[in-house]
């Protein structure tokens, strides 16, 4: 009887062991999976970074007029490598004191070598000149 219940518990430790084996196997499996995904994505910033990002500003113009609209193409100095992403802000403001003041900048057509930025006001805005700084970075996907 002792005999059986020895045999018993060595079968059921080698069951164990080879069940944590298959554990950790599967851990080291998710392991280099995960260093493989690092090492794109370490490639993929290091080319983001020698690519590195591009800036500029673009101009409504000087008008007394309303409701004034100008179309900009902006090229990059040097092409990107893919599609960058485009953000823009309201670096300058003139406009008139005595009406509400409407005033947007929308890129578009965003290439690798650049995009068009339109600027308008509208209703009874009366704006004079508006600059708009904008950014262009690569994208890390």
């Amino acid at each position: 009887m002792l005999v059986f219940v020895m045999l018993c518990l060595t079968l059921a430790c080698e069951c164990c062991i080879e069940d944590r084996i298959t554990a950790l196997e599967s851990r080291m499996f998710s392991i280099e999976q995960l260093k493989i995904r690092i090492s794109s994505l370490e490639r993929k910033l290091h080319s983001a970074q020698q690519m590195g990002c591009q800036s500029g500003v673009v101009e409504l113009g000087e008008s007394p007029l309303p409701n004034k609209q100008v179309c900009h193409i902006v090229r990059f100095h040097r092409p990107f490598l893919n599609i960058p992403a485009i953000v823009c802000g309201l670096r300058e403001l003139e406009a008139d004191k005595h009406h509400d003041v409407r005033i947007n900048a929308m890129p578009f057509n965003v290439s690798t070598t650049g995009f068009a930025m339109k600027i308008f006001s509208w209703g009874e805005s009366c704006t004079h000149n508006a600059i708009f700084s904008w950014m262009a970075c690569p994208m890390i996907t």
